[in-house]
């Protein structure tokens, strides 16, 4: 049997991208200047982003592992 991979959605890159989005989006509301409205906008869409793919990553492996059940019967 080859060895398995963890799934994207086991692994600690799209969590830690989406705290990593609500800390840069929380210090730009924070600062005072010209953009900073705009890098905070930009950070929650980068947040957005990374929280639909997590969740779709999380569905495909569920999805992934009844369709594994299924075929094993």
């Amino acid at each position: 049997m080859r060895e398995r991979h963890p799934h994207p959605s086991q692994q600690p890159l799209l969590p830690l991208t989406m705290v990593v989005a609500v800390v840069v989006g929380l210090i730009s509301l924070r600062m005072d200047g010209k953009y900073s409205a705009l890098g905070a906008a930009f950070a929650f869409g980068w947040f957005l982003v990374a929280f639909a793919l997590y969740g779709l990553a999380w569905i495909l492996r569920d999805n992934g592992e009844w369709l594994e059940s299924r075929r094993d019967k």
